[in-house]
Parts: C-alpha cells; structure tokens; sequence
C-alpha cells in the first residue's frame, strides 16, 4: 500500500513540475491577464442548396446530339422537380454542342460524332 501511495505522491509532485515549468519566463505573480477559451455552434436548417449537374451525349450529328442531350437534361430537371425543388429554382447555365474528332498517325483526323 505505501508503494502505492509513494507512486502516487511522486506522479502528483512530477506534474506539479512539468505545469509550473510550463509558465512563460515572464510570468510573476503580479502580472494582469486575462484567458479565454470557449467554443461556439449554431444549428440552422438549410435554405438553399448548389448542385451542379453535366450531360453528356455523343450521336452521328449535331441535331441527334442537342436531342439527345436535351432529353437527358429534361430528365434530370425533372427528377429534381419530383423531389421537391421548385421549376422556378431550377436553371440551366450553359449548351455546347461541338464536333469530336479521332487523331490517329495513319488515318488523320476523323470525325466520330458531336458531343
């Protein structure tokens, strides 16, 4: 039992040390300062949400390309409607349709569809 004690009694007096030694070498007991810790959290439910969504379709021409993209895109707006975001809150920012080639060293460029 005194082992005991005696153990604890020196891990107490270590500690002891190892705070004081911690002080900053300015530090008297004289000096004025003041400490603060604290943290903070705020809970708020959401009231706008970005979601950024891509379609792309590759077809033999342009106009099977803008089809098929525009249906694709229909689609998604559509399932975002279904769940709840309202058609006035839903908006599409940009359209490209442009030609997609193969380079090979033999062949050339060939061109493979519009995307």
């Amino acid at each position: 039992m005194r082992k005991i004690i005696a153990s604890i009694s020196a891990l107490v007096l270590a500690l002891g040390l190892v705070a004081y030694s911690a002080l900053p070498a300015n530090a008297s007991e004289n000096s004025k300062h003041i400490t603060v810790t604290g943290v903070g959290t705020s809970m708020v439910a959401p009231d706008a949400v970005r979601f950024f969504a891509s379609v792309s379709v590759i077809a033999k021409s342009n106009k099977e390309a803008l089809a098929s993209a525009s249906k694709s895109a229909t689609a998604v707006r559509g399932a975002l409607r279904d769940n709840g975001v309202a058609v006035k809150d839903i908006k599409t920012s940009s359209l490209t349709v442009y030609p997609e080639y193969n380079y090979s060293q033999d062949k050339g460029q060939q061109l493979i569809g519009y995307r």
